[in-house]
C-alpha cells in the first residue's frame, strides 16, 4: 500500500487515511468494514417504469435512499404526476428490500457461527456486516415513515391559495434530532 503526502512524513509517525463521508455499502465493499450508526447509510432502490410517469420513473432507474428517507423530489414528482402506481412499486420495492434485510440479520448468527468467524477478524467481519444490515433497515424504516407521510399528507389542498401542499416539505422534527 502506497500514501502519497504533499508533506514530508518523518519514518515511524503515524499517518491516516480519511475515508470521508462514506455509506456501509462502499466501506464494506471497497474497505471490508462498515461502521455502527453511520449517517452516510443509503439504499440504492431500482424501480421499473410505469405507465405515465415520465419524471418518477423513466429519469429515475435508481432511487438513493437515506437516514431521510425518500428523496423530496421523487415524492414531488410522483405527486405532481398523481401517479399512485409508482408510489405503490415505491413502497412494494422498499418492503421487499427490509424483509430480505430481516430475514438476513436473523439468519446471520447461524450463518457464522463461531466455526466460520474465529478469532478478532472473523468477529470484526461479523460486526461489521450486522452493522451495514441494520444501516439498511435504518434506512428503510425512515422511507417507509416518509412515504406514511407522503400518503396522509399528500395530495391536501390549502383553501386560501388552491394548490397542493408538498408533503416533503413538512416533515415533523425528531425528537433526538434532525429530520424525520
Amino acid at each position: 500500500l502506497e500514501f502519497i503526502s504533499d508533506d514530508a512524513v518523518p519514518t515511524g509517525q503515524q499517518i491516516w487515511n480519511n475515508y470521508g463521508a462514506k455509506g456501509n455499502d462502499e466501506l464494506l465493499m471497497c474497505y471490508g468494514f462498515a461502521v455502527r450508526d453511520n449517517p452516510a447509510d443509503c439504499v440504492h432502490i431500482a424501480l421499473a417504469p410505469s405507465d405515465g410517469a415520465s419524471v418518477a420513473s423513466e429519469s429515475r432507474a435508481s432511487i438513493q435512499l437515506t437516514l431521510d428517507g425518500v428523496p423530496p423530489d421523487v415524492i414531488d414528482a410522483i405527486e405532481a404526476e398523481e401517479n399512485t402506481a409508482q408510489f405503490v412499486a415505491l413502497l412494494r420495492a422498499v418492503l421487499l428490500r427490509r424483509r430480505a434485510g430481516k430475514e438476513c440479520l436473523e439468519r446471520l448468527p447461524q450463518a457464522l457461527n463461531v466455526d466460520i468467524c474465529t478469532g478478532a477478524s472473523g468477529i470484526a467481519w461479523k460486526r461489521s456486516i450486522e452493522a451495514f444490515l441494520e444501516g439498511q433497515m435504518k434506512v428503510l424504516e425512515a422511507s417507509l415513515e416518509c412515504m406514511q407521510v407522503a400518503r396522509d399528507e399528500g395530495g391536501r389542498v390549502r383553501p386560501e391559495r388552491k394548490e397542493r401542499v408538498p408533503p416533503m416539505k413538512r416533515r415533523r422534527k425528531n425528537p433526538r434530532g434532525g429530520r424525520r
